[in-house]
């Protein structure tokens, strides 16, 4: 093997890994931004769950009650 060889190999070899550390560094950030979000929209959802009166969580089911019919203004 020549020196030319062997120094055409390592660069070829820093590069292969140049590439792959920023593929590496981009599935890894955008893994993190899915976790987050998911933090984000969980801690809303929470926010939003935690507002509410406590009626909307009682169950009536005596019958008595009957469904709205579907309009515009109920949809």
């Amino acid at each position: 093997m020549t020196t030319d060889l062997i120094i055409q190999l390592a660069q070829l070899s820093t590069i292969v890994i140049g590439v792959l550390s920023v593929g590496v560094t981009l599935r890894s950030h955008r893994r993190q931004m899915h976790a987050q979000m998911f933090i984000e929209f969980s801690a809303r959802l929470h926010n939003t769950l935690k507002i509410l009166p406590i009626e909307t969580w009682m169950i009536k089911c005596d019958g008595s009650e009957t469904i709205p019919p579907r309009n515009d203004g109920l949809t």
